[in-house]
């Protein structure tokens, strides 16, 4: 019998470089496909690639979802990207990272539930300048233009403070003694 296999050193391939390569598989549908049980994992799980279209594609495929680790360590993973409920979620071994949500667009830092387009949970630093049409607090805040002027009802301000309203408004200032 003529052996399928070539063996040169520690590798081993197909003798015939055309077809598909199957392992956990008799009909494999793509260049190489994986199909095994993995413990934790749902009991079918395939990895596709192929080509689609003029894009190279890897298919990760289970039934809760599918995942690629990176690790340089003995620890599970140091960084995880995975697929869950229609939701991205690149994360660390703690679980903290950066969530996309496709279908709604929104984009989470440190929350795996963004509720607006874009939601941070924890603190934000700014190296440059950050531009918004409207800014909510719900706590303290202090605003000031690049010449240190604050406007509150004007993108303008003239003064160090200027308050500009078409109707009554009431300022109440604390003067500290001393």
């Amino acid at each position: 019998s003529i052996s399928l296999w070539n063996i040169s050193g520690s590798n081993i391939f197909p003798r015939e470089l055309s077809g598909n390569v199957g392992i956990g598989t008799t009909g494999p549908g793509s260049g190489l496909q994986v199909v095994t049980a993995i413990a934790g994992s749902p009991t079918t799980v395939g990895v596709h690639q192929g080509m689609s279209g003029n894009y190279a594609a890897m298919q990760l495929y289970g039934s809760s979802g599918g995942f690629i680790d990176f690790s340089n360590t003995a620890v599970d993973y140091d960084c995880r990207i995975i697929e869950q409920s229609g939701r991205l979620d690149i994360v660390n071994s703690g679980g903290v990272g950066l969530t996309l949500l496709p279908t709604s667009g929104n984009v989470g830092i440190g929350t795996t539930a963004p509720y607006n387009t874009l939601t941070v949970v924890g603190s934000v630093g700014v190296s440059g300048s950050l531009n918004a049409s409207s800014i909510n607090t719900t706590g303290s805040a202090y605003f000031a233009t690049s010449s240190g002027k604050v406007g509150i009802g004007t993108t303008t301000p003239q003064q160090k403070l200027t308050l500009s309203n078409a109707s009554n408004f009431t300022i109440e200032m604390a003067i500290p003694a001393g």
